[in-house]
């Protein structure tokens, strides 16, 4: 998993476990990797929405099809 922290303070951070994502039935990539949506939907294309995903090397952040089997992580506000 990975600790995600603010940009001006790393003691305040939310943890993402490295839960994988799932295709139809199948399970691929946990413990590897995390695939998470955001609340936004890509402004490119109305059938993506916003996403982050992780593995040991990499964060990256793009626009996705909907219909994938991304994790969510809710926040709440204090």
């Amino acid at each position: 998993g990975r600790k995600i922290s603010k940009n001006d303070d790393s003691s305040v951070y939310i943890f993402l476990p490295a839960a994988g994502y799932r295709d139809g039935s199948s399970l691929n990539d946990a413990g590897r990797g995390g695939y998470y949506w955001s609340r936004s939907l890509s402004t490119s294309y109305s059938y993506n929405a916003c996403c982050l995903s992780f593995n040991s090397g990499n964060i990256s952040t793009y626009g996705y099809y909907r219909y994938s089997g991304f994790s969510v992580r809710p926040v709440r506000a204090k």
